[in-house]
């Protein structure tokens, strides 16, 4: 019963993130289009072997930086160093990104990022890619390393499945201004 609650909690508040972020005004071509730019985003991550996906926005603060909000899930699997309960495989957190595409002069459909990254299982540094194929759909991948843990419960052993380890994502982009 209690499951059945956190479930329909966690899809309500992904319906609600969702729509909150589906509100296109415009298309824009580029992989990064600075300031205002802002972009969906979702797809496959992996933590060490254990596979889970993700859904995020970011939004451009100017030519070269943005910041991203996430949530991602891992399913639990045998893989777990313990047993965490029903919310530890969730991680939501931020991510502030400095952008490569304005400073090396590459290509509008191409753009490469990195930044520091805190949520609430862990805080590290990411790097990734963002290719566009189309005026709003792109795709990207992205690398993290999760150096220390936010709020895991070290004292009895038991860390989240994202506790220091190191991560990659790719998925789908959908941009809108």
């Amino acid at each position: 019963m209690m499951k059945d609650k956190i479930r329909k909690f966690w899809q309500r508040a992904a319906l609600v993130y969702a729509t909150a972020l589906l509100f296109p005004l415009t298309a824009a071509a580029q992989a990064y289009g600075g300031d205002g730019d802002r972009k969906i985003y979702g797809g496959y991550v992996n933590f060490e072997g254990i596979q889970g996906f993700e859904i995020g926005c970011m939004r451009g603060l100017s030519d070269q930086f943005s910041i991203s909000t996430y949530v991602s899930m891992l399913p639990k699997t045998d893989k777990w160093e313990s047993d965490f309960g029903a919310l530890r495989g969730y991680d939501l957190g931020a991510q502030f990104d400095v952008h490569g595409a304005y400073l090396l002069n590459l290509p509008s459909w191409l753009d490469i990022y990195a930044g520091p990254k805190v949520s609430f299982a862990s805080a590290g540094l990411g790097a990734g890619l963002r290719i566009n194929f189309s005026e709003e759909w792109g795709f990207y991948g992205y690398a993290q390393k999760n150096l220390v843990p936010v709020f895991d419960n070290q004292d009895n052993g038991k860390h989240s499945p994202y506790y220091k380890k190191f991560g990659f994502a790719i998925g789908i982009t959908f941009t809108f201004l």
